[in-house]
């Protein structure tokens, strides 16, 4: 009778173990999962932020082009500040 004892607790014991390893690998399984949404979710707003910075960037490269327009500087070098181009008689070269 001992022995159908000890048989039954260790298929009981098998089981609970068993049970515990499935639980485990479930928990593992579904962690990993949502790890691996957030991550596409973290991914998407990132290549959204780096599309929105290259606009950004475009944008910029223009206003910089219009910024330093030879007309524009010397038409703020004439009306801002007062500059005048040389007259020839004005100019010396050095050599």
């Amino acid at each position: 009778m001992t022995e159908k004892v000890a048989e039954r607790q260790i298929k009981i014991s098998t089981l609970v173990i068993l049970v515990v390893v499935i639980m485990t690998e479930l928990f593992f399984f579904s962690w990993f999962h949502v790890q691996s949404i957030h991550m596409g979710y973290k991914i998407n707003s990132q290549l959204k932020q780096e599309k929105e910075l290259q606009y950004f960037q475009k944008k910029l490269r223009v206003e910089l082009a219009q910024l330093t327009t030879p007309e524009r500087i010397m038409e703020i070098a004439s009306e801002q500040l007062g500059l005048v181009l040389p007259e020839s008689g004005q100019v010396i070269v050095v050599k």
